[in-house]
């Protein structure tokens, strides 16, 4: 069966920015985010408590497995299940048994050359891996399905308790869009696991959209940046006078802005959006 759930903007930044626990790994972004699944044979301790989950078996359901779609004030998260429990967003697996077979200090997507993708991971140590499949998704609708292709593959050196570097080119003409890079790190024994997402964007990558339009007061402007683009928006009475502007950061996965305009007089205003060299203007009807 297909499971839903939602979870706010608020949730998922508290996750991100969380302190309690030093040697943890956190998400840089919603979309790193699985769902640990946890089964219990007293249902009474499926209760939404994790103190207490102790006896039961715990199940963790990777980034790639769970659709994270923007939606509202947060996301939706989907993904399959035989049968209802308890879940947990987070990036690593409650039960500690999904470990990366090697120390990853840093993975990089960039651009090359205007068309090319250089992917580069570096490593502080490695363990019994065979090889490293380099996997993207074409496109957003793409990356929330859970679609990634191989578009490469680079053989290990061999065990290392130290640095080392690897990398490949991706080299695929006329590039467009956003494209999102991951690895598939492969064990001698056959296992597997992913590293995190990396997006690029290419042109024609940026996107807008306002929901709902009219509405009573909110809205939400859905968008999306290569990482570090500045995003700069303003919103404008009739009368041309400022209500409200925002700045933000892209990070290459969509995001989204949510406006409040609930204490304002309905109307017409206007909001100007200046992002990645390019502006573009909305009318947003408050009902």
């Amino acid at each position: 069966m297909a499971v839903r759930f939602y979870f706010l903007d608020k949730e998922s930044d508290s996750l991100i920015k969380a302190t309690g626990c030093a040697s943890c790994a956190k998400p840089t972004t919603a979309y790193e985010l699985g769902v640990s699944k946890y089964s219990d044979p007293d249902r009474t301790f499926e209760n939404g408590t994790i103190t207490d989950n102790q006896q039961g078996i715990w199940k963790f359901i990777g980034a790639t497995d769970v659709a994270k779609v923007p939606f509202d004030k947060g996301y939706y998260a989907e993904f399959k299940v035989k049968d209802f429990s308890e879940f947990w967003l987070n990036n690593g697996g409650m039960d500690k048994t999904h470990p990366l077979p090697v120390k990853l200090l840093d993975v990089t997507a960039r651009k090359q050359n205007g068309n090319d993708v250089l992917v580069q991971w570096n490593l502080a140590e490695e363990t019994g891996v065979k090889q490293y499949e380099v996997e993207f998704a074409r496109g957003t609708a793409e990356l929330q399905a859970g679609h990634f292709v191989t578009i490469g593959v680079v053989a290990s050196l061999g065990d290392l308790n130290g640095s080392r570097t690897y990398g490949f080119t991706d080299r695929e003409p006329d590039k467009f869009g956003p494209r999102y890079y991951r690895l598939k790190i492969v064990n001698q024994d056959g296992s597997f696991t992913y590293s995190p997402v990396r997006p690029v964007i290419f042109e024609d990558a940026i996107l807008w959209q306002v929901y709902p339009n009219p509405s009573t007061g909110l809205f939400n402007l859905v968008y999306q940046l290569g990482s570090s683009d500045a995003f700069y928006a303003r919103i404008v009475d009739a009368k041309g006078s400022l209500v409200q502007e925002y700045r933000k950061t892209g990070n290459g996965f969509p995001q989204k802005l949510n406006i409040d305009l609930a204490a304002k007089p309905k109307g017409v205003y206007l909001m100007q959006v200046e992002a990645g060299g390019r502006k573009q203007a909305f009318k947003l009807y408050k009902m």
